[in-house]
C-alpha cells in the first residue's frame, strides 16, 4: 500500500486548523456563559445587559451545543427592567450597601459620593449607567452601575489603600533619606523645604510598585502613629499648599501637604 505523505500532512494539518476553530468558537461560548451565569447569581443587571448586548448577538452556531438566543432576549428584557427598578432606588440602596460592607460614605449626596473623608470619590452617571471610583490622582475602577458590582470595587481599592502593612519607623527613616538625597541634587540647604512631589517623583523612578496614593495614605497613618522623629533625631515638618497640583492630599484633615522638611 502506497502512502502519499504530502497529502497526507496536508489532510491532517487542515483538520488541525478546524479543529482549532472549533475550540476558540467553545472557548467563546463556554466565557459567555460561565460570565453570565456569574452575573445572575449575583443579580448584576446592567452587567447581564452589557454582555448580552455585547456578545450574546454573536455567539458561534455550533450544530452539537444550542445557545438559546430566545432565552437570552428574554434574560435581557427582565435585567433591563430590573436595572431600572434598581437604579430608581439607587442612593437608598447604595448607602443601605456600604453601610452593610462597612464603608464609610461621608456627608456626600447622590450623584457624587465620597468616603474616608473625602480620600475616594464615587461618581455615579445616570446617562451612561456607569459609576467611577477615583481620588485625587486618577481614575481607580469605572463599572456598569450594579450596587453590588461599585461595593466590590470599593472593597478591593480600600483594601489596596488602607489594609497594607506598615512599619512608621521605617517609613520616617525611609522618607528622611529621600529628603537628603533630594535636598542634596538641588543644593538646598539643611532644614529647608522641598516640594513633596520631588520625594514622590523619586520613589516612582526607583521603587517598583510605587503607588502616590498609597503613599499619601501611610504619610497619613505616620502622623496618626506621633512618630515625626527619626532615630538620629530629625523631625518631620509638613507644610500644606493651596496648590492641588503642587501638593498630594492625605486623608484626614491634614488637607493638601505642599513641602516637607526634616530639622534638628
Amino acid at each position: 500500500m502506497m502512502v502519499e505523505i504530502t497529502q497526507e500532512i496536508e489532510y491532517f494539518q487542515q483538520l488541525a486548523n478546524q479543529s482549532q476553530v472549533y475550540v476558540e468558537q467553545l472557548t467563546q461560548i463556554r466565557d459567555f456563559t460561565y460570565q453570565l451565569a456569574d452575573f445572575l447569581e449575583k443579580r448584576w443587571w446592567l452587567h447581564i445587559t452589557k454582555l448580552i448586548e455585547e456578545q450574546g448577538k454573536i455567539m458561534p452556531n455550533l450544530s452539537f451545543i444550542d445557545v438559546d438566543i430566545d432565552r437570552l432576549t428574554v434574560i435581557n428584557q427582565y435585567a433591563e427592567e430590573q436595572s431600572k427598578r434598581e437604579q430608581r432606588r439607587f442612593p437608598k440602596l447604595f448607602e443601605d450597601a456600604c453601610q452593610q460592607a462597612n464603608i464609610p460614605l461621608d456627608s456626600s449626596p447622590h450623584p457624587r459620593y465620597t468616603t474616608d473623608n473625602h480620600f475616594v470619590k464615587i461618581i455615579i452617571d445616570d446617562n451612561k449607567k456607569i459609576a467611577r471610583i477615583e481620588n485625587y490622582i486618577s481614575e481607580l475602577a469605572t463599572t456598569p452601575m450594579d450596587i453590588g458590582a461599585v461595593i466590590q470595587e470599593l472593597i478591593e481599592v480600600r483594601k489596596r489603600l488602607f489594609e497594607r502593612g506598615f512599619d512608621a519607623k521605617e517609613f520616617i527613616e525611609r522618607l528622611f533619606h529621600d529628603y537628603k538625597v533630594v535636598r542634596k541634587s538641588e543644593k538646598i540647604k539643611e532644614g529647608e523645604a522641598i516640594s513633596i512631589r520631588r520625594i514622590t517623583g523619586r520613589r516612582g523612578k526607583n521603587v517598583k510598585g510605587f503607588r502616590v496614593d498609597e503613599f499619601s495614605v501611610d504619610l497619613s497613618r505616620l502622623l496618626e502613629d506621633g512618630v515625626t522623629t527619626t532615630k538620629n533625631g530629625y523631625r518631620l515638618r509638613l507644610e500644606q499648599t493651596k496648590n492641588t497640583k503642587q501638593g498630594i492630599m492625605l486623608p484626614g484633615d491634614h488637607g493638601y501637604i505642599g513641602f516637607i522638611r526634616f530639622e534638628k
